[in-house]
């Protein structure tokens, strides 16, 4: 795994020609103080066609293929599949994976790709600093392998993550993704889209499932899915130590995963309720192990602190204490997951653990392939998503992506009666444990 934030003027390159391209379309940017994709192209396309990068290789099999994967955990993790069919068809092809520098450990042990490369300018302000660091890391380490086929997997709208810019800089000559006219948002925010792309999908209206809509890709290319299981990833050292802490807490009791927050808030069910509902929950056989990131643990504080009084054997928190893979080795070692719509969801998902997800969009939404709730669902494990029956003020007006509007605090989500979470245990709990 690597991270690449040099200069697009380092003195190392795998093309002059393709250096000195980008820094006269910088230029002309800079005078213009926009960059526009005819430009980009303008100045690129020729030479990616003079170097080579627009011809056919010969043996398909042994090409060089680019997977482009910027946004969050629980994404990555719906990708998983995704990875293992690509792989399936061209087992000799040298796979590039690019992610979010968060989700790159949970990806360096995938056995289907050859590289991870850790990459993100979603927090970089400036303009031609995003399109540098873009162009950098073609410079420094894409050109080189002068790729053939790059996927963009992500369905939702990219925004300021520019991987379908990253697809057409890297040079790969033939770039597959979804248009930009598959929903209002999405045409709104990156009409450039299409012109970047080679092959811009629409999938069929009743493909819903975000794993689906990965492999459909795979289809649009013509290439076979023979499984749509997912995977995570963790080394043995992140399973024995998880082992060892389980082990000494659990004392033969069955553990529940429990996430007790999310890195939104409109997504984060109030402790207080959620709470109530552990407490009715717990019995003697079981036991809590909090999870999550640093970012959780004032929620995850607070339940410890207030079930301490009654359940002081019962509870554990490890939220911010574990690494990503060691989570998912947790998690592996868990017999069920409670918890918000977070990576962490998708990760016991992958791991077939049963869920139930503790969700912010309200009954009263009707279905739609941008629903949110649906799109994102727990993927082929047993599941029950207990949601609000209805939105608040000012949500119950109109948000056709299915969630919470008020994205700074806990609003919608705060409907849910603590015993509509104790329910679905008592209903998960005769299927599975």
């Amino acid at each position: 795994m690597a991270e690449d934030n040099q200069n697009v003027n380092s003195e190392t390159s795998s093309s002059e020609s393709l250096r000195k391209a980008v820094i006269a379309c910088f230029e002309e940017a800079q005078k213009t103080q926009k960059i526009t994709v005819d430009s980009i192209k303008t100045h690129l396309e020729p030479v990616f066609t003079s170097e080579g990068y627009r011809e056919d290789i010969e043996e398909a099999k042994t090409q060089s293929i680019l997977v482009i994967r910027l946004d969050e955990i629980g994404d990555n993790v719906m990708n998983s599949g995704f990875i293992r069919e690509l792989r399936r068809s061209y087992p000799k092809a040298y796979i590039t994976l690019i992610v979010n520098p968060i989700v790159a450990p949970l990806m360096e042990l995938c056995p289907y790709v050859n590289e991870v490369i850790a990459f993100s300018v979603s927090n970089i302000k400036n303009l031609m600093e995003r399109f540098n660091r873009v162009a950098s890391l073609c410079y420094n380490r894409l050109w080189k392998r002068k790729y053939t086929l790059a996927f963009v997997c992500r369905w939702d709208v990219d925004g300021n993550r520019y991987a379908n810019f990253l697809a057409y800089f890297s040079g790969a000559k033939e770039r597959i993704g979804y248009s930009c006219n598959i929903n209002p948002l999405k045409k709104h925010f990156d009409p450039y889209i299409d012109e970047l792309l080679t092959t811009p999908v629409i999938n069929p209206p009743e493909i819903i499932h975000e794993v689906s809509r990965n492999l459909y890709l795979l289809k649009a290319k013509h290439l076979r899915v023979e499984d749509d299981s997912l995977e995570v990833w963790y080394g043995e050292d992140n399973y024995f130590r998880m082992k060892k802490i389980l082990s000494n807490f659990a004392k033969g009791r069955k553990v529940i995963a429990i996430a007790s927050g999310s890195n939104w808030l409109h997504k984060d069910y109030p402790p207080e309720k959620f709470i109530v509902a552990l407490k009715k929950i717990q019995s003697p056989d079981i036991c809590f192990a909090l999870i999550g990131g640093k970012s959780e643990k004032k929620f995850s504080e607070y339940l410890y602190k207030n079930l301490f009084e009654n359940l002081s054997e019962s509870t554990i928190d490890l939220t911010g204490e574990t690494t990503l893979r060691e989570t998912a080795a947790l998690l592996s070692l868990c017999s069920m997951y409670i918890g918000m719509d977070t990576g962490s969801k998708h990760i016991a998902a992958a791991l077939k653990l049963p869920i139930i997800e503790i969700n912010c969009s309200p009954l009263t939404l009707k279905p739609s392939p941008q629903l949110s709730v649906d799109r994102c669902a727990p993927w082929k494990t047993p599941f029950i998503i207990v949601r609000p029956q209805k939105p608040l003020p000012p949500c119950d007006k109109s948000n056709p992506w299915g969630g919470c509007e008020k994205l700074g605090v806990c609003h919608c989500i705060s409907g849910i009666d603590p015993n509509d979470i104790v329910n679905a245990y008592e209903k998960l709990s005769a299927v599975r444990m």
